[in-house]
């Protein structure tokens, strides 16, 4: 791919507990690779700076340190906490994620992202963070319809998170749609099943769709994420969506990590017990595997 969004949300917080800190790592890290897309800044004035006056850090020798040594996020992580004295300040983390979680955006840029990803305006989308994490899909949408093979990382992970819930706010929906898109590409790395035996089948069945036609339906349409959502409304047919949400995210996200120890350590963390949920530790090991081959192009 070209050019490749950075779809880890602004909301993901990682191990710190701190929103858009791992959302800056990684637009830093494109950037510096050549692959962020236009009209995304690598360290901008919006919730990049929100995070880096949080915590008293200084946005060029933040900038500089990842530019120089590309580090993995364990390593960012590191060189954080040396920065801040060994801890996140009291109170920090809190003050910084709620005034993230908490910002809307304005009329004006709100029509135009969420038109642009194929969504009408209808008042139920208002906070930044969401309408941020639409336009990521659909940028993410058009890189991979515009990729050319030999061009970028030679793998790119779904680094859309299993928690990631979309506008239907159902888990894993939008990571399914972007594993199986990026398989129809040739980019999806190997160990990553396309629509797979877990929170996959998890969140199919508790729809009621059945995974062969969606399979068909993404492989055959290529949609934008809104397309896939609008028929995945058709297939349930007007069921009772609310119960179906509540069963799904309650297995999915309370389901602790059977591959615990092998992921984290491969990812360049200790296992001491902190993570032990495995939508946490599938995205640290979602940006060990981005890192690898962001590398390597």
């Amino acid at each position: 791919m070209q050019m490749l969004p950075p779809v880890t949300p602004n909301r993901t917080k990682g191990p710190l507990g701190v929103c858009q800190l791992p959302r800056m790592w990684s637009k830093v890290l494109l950037d510096a690779r050549g692959l962020l897309p236009p009209g995304y800044s690598a360290i901008g004035d919006g919730f990049d700076r929100v995070v880096l006056e949080g915590l008293g850090l200084d946005r060029e020798r933040v900038m500089t340190h990842l530019r120089s040594n590309l580090p993995t996020y364990p390593e960012f992580q590191r060189w954080i906490l040396e920065e801040l004295g060994g801890s996140v300040p009291d109170g920090a983390a809190k003050k910084i994620n709620e005034t993230i979680m908490g910002y809307t955006m304005g009329e004006s840029r709100r029509k135009q992202l969420l038109q642009n990803a194929g969504l009408e305006d209808d008042g139920s989308l208002t906070l930044v963070v969401d309408i941020n994490e639409i336009d990521d899909w659909a940028e993410f949408h058009s890189a991979l319809v515009l990729h050319v093979p030999g061009e970028g990382p030679e793998k790119v992970p779904p680094i859309i998170p299993t928690r990631a819930g979309g506008p239907l706010g159902i888990c894993q929906l939008p990571r399914m749609w972007a594993k199986v898109l990026l398989d129809a590409k040739g980019l999806l790395p190997p160990g990553y099943s396309v629509i797979g035996e877990g929170f996959d089948k998890i969140a199919l069945d508790g729809l009621g769709v059945d995974r062969a036609k969606v399979m068909s339906y993404l492989v055959d349409n290529f949609p934008p994420y809104p397309d896939f959502q609008r028929w995945i409304l058709g297939e349930i047919r007007g069921r009772a969506i609310q119960d179906a949400r509540e069963k799904i995210n309650d297995r999915i996200l309370g389901r602790e990590s059977a591959r615990r120890a092998e992921l984290l350590g491969h990812a360049g963390y200790a296992d001491d017990g902190s993570m032990r949920l495995a939508v946490d530790v599938n995205e640290i090991d979602d940006w060990a595997v981005f890192h690898h081959y962001l590398m390597a192009s």
